[in-house]
Formats: structure tokens, sequence, C-alpha cells
């Protein structure tokens, strides 16, 4: 299990759709987990990846938000633009 410690130096999380099946690492929780959140460091090198539900993801989201990490959504692909269907 990653420390708060070890984050510490986090400047901003990636918040990634898991592909394969997980429970959330989050202690006393089971649910299957539905997001990675990724730390990264100023140099974007990553510190942590930490498999979380979507209750935890989304608490996690807030409290780093909080702290002054920047946040990036990839969860969803970016919308397509209409001149793309030409």
């Amino acid at each position: 299990m990653t420390d708060r410690k070890e984050l510490q130096d986090a400047a901003s999380v990636t918040i990634l759709a898991i592909g394969y099946r997980a429970r959330c690492t989050a202690p006393v929780c089971g649910n299957l987990a539905r997001a990675i959140l990724r730390y990264a460091d100023r140099g974007g090198r990553p510190l942590a990846d930490l498999e979380r539900c979507n209750r935890h993801a989304r608490e996690a989201s807030e409290r780093d938000t909080k702290a002054g990490l920047t946040i990036y959504d990839d969860r969803d692909p970016p919308p397509t633009s209409p001149g793309h269907l030409l």
C-alpha cells in the first residue's frame, strides 16, 4: 500500500479508466476499482498508481484539488469534432 508520505512530492494526478478487474486499494474497501490514480512529480515521473473505486477516486480528486495538485481526467475520450464526420 502506498503511504501518503510517499506522495508528498506529487505535483499532479492523472485519472485513468481501469482496463482490468481489481479491488479498490483504499483501506477496508473491497469494492471493484473503476479508476487508476497515477501520481507524478513535477518532472512527470510517476510516483504511484492507485486503483480506486468511484467513491474513493472522487474523494481523492477533491482532496488533491484542495492540496493544489493538477488533476488530469483521462477517463473519457475527447469528443469527436463535427469536422471529422465528413
